[in-house]
């Protein structure tokens, strides 16, 4: 054979090893996302939300609190901010976080200056809207 008849057999079986080896790794990426996801969405504990009138039942990591329509816990109150208050779960508890409202946010009686952990009993107030914290048991 000849040098560049080799040479191009060489350039060729070269992108498709790199191709093949590219696409495994999309791939890979892909199922692991896909799997972290489901895992995530089925360890978080449904948490409920209680004002006194209606009980609010949420089974997603993120909620957010406040005025605008597209949040998950729209709030008709001028107090409260239009994103007013972050729920989350990570690293298996609940936090709660201000998002820098203009009425500030507060568990029990005590201002929310960072990102801090919420247990059952807890009552947490967004300007003057409050709810009682409980999960499924």
């Amino acid at each position: 054979m000849s040098g560049s008849v080799v040479l191009i057999i060489r350039i060729v079986l070269t992108i498709a090893v790199y191709g093949f080896v590219g696409w495994s790794i999309w791939a890979l990426w892909s199922d692991l996302k896909v799997s972290s996801i489901s895992t995530v969405m089925q360890s978080v504990p449904t948490i409920y939300l209680d004002n006194g009138i209606q009980q609010f039942k949420f089974s997603s990591p993120e909620i957010i609190i406040g005025r605008d329509q597209v949040n998950e816990l729209p709030i008709q109150d001028k107090a409260v901010s239009a994103r007013h208050t972050r729920l989350s779960y990570h690293h298996g508890q609940w936090w709660v976080e201000d998002l820098k409202s203009r009425n500030g946010t507060f568990i029990n009686e005590k201002q929310v200056l960072s990102s801090i952990v919420v247990t059952a009993g807890d009552k947490i107030k967004c300007a003057t809207q409050e709810f009682q914290i409980s999960f499924d048991e």
